[in-house]
């Protein structure tokens, strides 16, 4: 997925701290690392599933973020056609707006063996794509953490 914000590097969201309220950082990953590979000395990296990328994509929306479109995958991780990633895509961003219940319920019915595994989001001016596993990719570190920190205990710790 890292094609949505490709003008930027890669960088890892890595916790360490209680799981219920940890302490975020954006980690450079120029190398493309796995992101299990950054948990260590008590950090560790989201797993963030379908429904935590659903989850994270409402309360950024919530925080003046425009999710611009959802990366989707079929169950065994492989991309879905273009076509078909394109026009499911946007069905889910048009979700959005009637709340992450909606997003849930097509996921869960008549789209479940589609997974969600990225979200990209203006911010601003600004690109920001956030991926499973807690890859981020984005032009502006700070800013970035500073919104996910902002999001994250309502989003995911919630």
């Amino acid at each position: 997925m890292a094609a949505f914000a490709s003008s930027a590097f890669p960088l890892q969201l890595v916790l360490d701290g209680k799981v219920e309220d940890p302490n975020l950082s954006l980690v450079a990953n120029v190398d493309g690392l796995s992101p299990r590979s950054f948990e260590k000395n008590g950090r560790w990296v989201p797993r963030l599933g379908s429904s935590a990328v659903v989850a994270l994509a409402s309360a950024l929306a919530a925080h003046n973020a425009h999710v611009v479109r959802f990366e989707l995958r079929d169950l065994r991780l492989n991309p879905l056609p273009r076509n078909e990633q394109d026009s499911l895509s946007e069905k889910l961003v048009n979700a959005l707006a009637e709340g992450q219940a909606t997003i849930t319920a097509l996921l869960e019915g008549r789209y479940h063996d589609v997974l969600v595994t990225g979200v990209e989001m203006l911010v601003g001016a600004r690109r920001v794509t956030v991926e499973r596993g807690g890859v981020v990719i984005t032009s502006n570190r700070t800013a970035t953490i500073e919104l996910l920190k902002n999001v994250w205990r309502e989003s995911i710790a919630g």
